[in-house]
């Protein structure tokens, strides 16, 4: 169990991360494009076309498109996939709330000459798009170079802008801890530490791919296998996602003296999936030590449940 001081530190982390989150992944059911306003004399603050924009400039984070349709975040790590889909998606969406009265527009001017923070979109190396942004409570304002102040949303979205624009660039990195599926899984292993008669083993069958070109998986010590229990469990393992990343070094400095409930052990067909995850859980916390990055996770309990199985539900009822 994880030592309540670890849980006293990361209470804050959890609060914060849930609601910042929360308001990104939220599905869009927006149809055709409209103007809040009505008019289209006002500037527009929208991103014009996601597919073209090669970079996106979020204050000091820099965001660049390499290789297709990967992303990194300042030229050192990969930004996480899907997070990246809905912020183009928001980007693409906002629109003008409303226009400012002079003595609010005066205080918003100070406080975004003071503290804005620049929002810049590029395709290849053109600017398309740049403009300030700042947040007074839950309203987020916005101004073009040389343009009156204006409070801007995203209709269709409960995204709160300027805390998703202000995001850390920790938060942007990519959440995928495994990653695999029935073509590529070599082994999967699950190593409960205080109850080993829980634990197993997937291995490819390798001898059956051999003799029938058939792919499929063996359970070590279970003899008669559910074979759709295996197949949709191995095809859940395509993408298993943290919440996000703790960077705390007394956490991680404190889980390295803790044994592990769980140790996770993936061997993928490519390298650069495999990895071995050390999980730890209390009542309300669950964390894992991904071994490929060296370093904490966060994760959703009720999300990670569903890969923590026993050996005996792979047995055929």
């Amino acid at each position: 169990m994880i030592r309540l001081k670890i849980e006293a530190k990361i209470k804050a982390l959890i609060a914060l991360n849930t609601v910042l989150l929360l308001a990104i992944f939220v599905a869009s059911a927006w149809g055709s494009r409209s103007r809040t306003m009505g008019t289209d004399n006002l500037p527009n603050f929208a991103m014009q076309d996601s597919a073209e924009v090669t970079q996106f400039v979020f204050g000091n984070n820099v965001f660049k498109k390499q290789y297709g349709k990967i992303w990194t975040i300042n030229e050192k790590t990969q930004a996480d996939a899907l997070m990246i889909e809905q912020m183009l998606t928001i980007l693409q969406q906002i629109d003008i709330k409303r226009t400012l009265t002079d003595k609010t527009k005066a205080e918003v001017k100070q406080k975004i000459d003071k503290e804005g923070m620049v929002v810049k979109f590029f395709v290849g190396e053109k600017l398309q798009k740049s403009f300030k942004i700042i947040g007074v409570e839950n309203e987020t304002f916005a101004q073009l170079a040389d343009n009156e102040l204006f409070a801007i949303h995203t209709p269709a979205h409960k995204a709160v802008l300027h805390e998703i624009v202000g995001l850390a660039e920790t938060a942007w990195r990519n959440k995928t801890l495994l990653s695999t599926g029935w073509n590529s899984l070599q082994t999967l292993s699950l190593e409960y530490t205080q109850k080993p008669e829980q634990s197993f083993k997937i291995t490819f069958d390798s001898l059956l791919y051999k003799e029938q070109n058939l792919i499929f998986y063996k359970v070590a010590g279970v003899s008669r296998i559910d074979s759709v229990l295996l197949f949709n469990y191995v095809q859940n393992l395509n993408s298993v996602r943290a919440t996000r990343y703790i960077e705390n070094d007394k956490i991680k400095d404190s889980l390295s003296q803790v044994k592990p409930f769980c140790v996770m052990q993936l061997a993928d067909l490519s390298a650069k999936n495999s990895n071995t995850l050390r999980l730890y859980a209390n009542s309300n916390l669950m964390l894992a030590f991904s071994e490929k990055n060296k370093e904490v996770a966060l994760l959703d309990p009720r999300y990670f449940a569903g890969f923590l199985l026993r050996k005996k539900d792979f047995e055929k009822k």
